[in-house]
Parts: structure tokens; sequence; C-alpha cells
């Protein structure tokens, strides 16, 4: 069971503890968590019709072999595969980052836009001036 509660609402404390009070008697793991915002459109389409657009212009490659590049440089985990030991680099995912997280990632492929491929990429601020 998933239930989302606004700890500054008094009705919402009231309906978790009505649902606690109907749990049978065992034990039970509850887990709080921190909802954060997913990332917004406007970065969403910023990543995508900025970043991605002039690192294809600049590369040669399409934006989706991009955004598939930069999930496995910047989100990338690794796991071990149990029946050989070996470890496989798996990409990370854009749709589950927070806004907070999106900047980071926007900001590390800018960063490497820079240093490594010598392409400068405008800040969504600059897009709006540019484009007026």
């Amino acid at each position: 069971m998933e239930l989302t509660i606004d700890f500054a609402s008094e009705q919402d404390k009231k309906q978790l503890w009505r649902v606690l009070k109907t749990r049978k008697p065992r034990r039970y793991r509850i887990q709080i968590v921190e909802e954060r915002a997913r990332r917004s459109n406007p970065q969403n389409a910023y990543y995508w019709g900025v970043v991605l657009a002039t690192l294809a212009t600049h590369t040669g490659f399409t934006d989706d072999e991009l955004h598939e590049y930069f999930k496995v440089k910047f989100l990338a985990c690794e796991k071990t595969l149990t029946h050989t030991g070996e470890v496989v680099r798996l990409p990370g995912s854009t749709a589950t980052l927070d806004t907070a997280g999106f900047s980071t990632y926007l900001d590390q492929i800018i960063d490497f836009a820079i240093a490594e491929l010598d392409c400068f990429i405008p800040l969504p601020d600059q897009t709006i001036v540019q484009s007026l």
C-alpha cells in the first residue's frame, strides 16, 4: 500500500492514523520519503530543444543517440551479474530525476560540451533573448 500524506494537513494526518488503526496486528515497514517535484516541462524542452539539438548539429549524432550516451556517462549505475561476476554499466533514467537532479545533469552536459567538444550551449535565458 502506498499513501501520499501532506503533513501540513491535519485531515491527511487523521487519514493516516485511520489507515494505521485498521491494519492487522503484524510487523510493517513504513517508509516516509519527502516528495520532490519531477523535472519540469521547461527543463525537458530546453534539454531536447536546445542542449541535444545543439550537440546533434555539432557532433553529427542524433538527439536520441546523445540522450543515451549522456544517460550512461552521467547517470549510470553498475550492477554485477551474480553468475559470471561481470560488472555491467547500465544507463540511468532522466524521467525519475527531480528538478534539482535534472539541473545537475544539464550542468554536467553543458560543462562536458565546452571542455571536451568545444561546443557552447546557450543557457535558457540566452535562448529566449536570441529568439526575440
